[in-house]
């Protein structure tokens, strides 16, 4: 099946892509050593490393947020033909209640 000239597998393999981002590697980096510093380095200093810690659920969340809002903009740019990120699950919930943000379910 195509969706906007871009097969609906592909569309389906980045959402999985940014899930896997944010709540697999954001959620907990590894190896961690590579990743999570043991304090203050400067960004030119060997021990320098990205994370000082694991990144909370909250942290997560505004992530998702943050790239659901690039990807739009790049939709509407003409850049991008779908977002990705559209319809990705809120950070933080458990796999039974998951819904899709913007969903019809997640309306009460």
């Amino acid at each position: 099946m195509v969706v906007h000239r871009q097969a609906q597998a592909a569309v389906v393999a980045e959402q999985l892509d940014l899930d896997a981002y944010i709540d697999g590697f954001l959620g907990d980096p590894q190896p961690a050593g590579c990743w999570i510093g043991q304090g203050k380095a400067e960004r030119f200093d060997p021990a320098w490393r990205p994370f000082t810690k694991l990144l909370p659920e909250s942290s997560r969340e505004i992530v998702r947020k943050l790239l659901s809002a690039m990807y739009g903009w790049l939709v509407r740019q003409q850049y991008l033909l779908v977002n990705p990120a559209q319809g990705l699950a809120k950070v933080g919930n458990t796999a039974a209640d998951r819904q899709p943000v913007g969903s019809d379910a997640s309306r009460v």
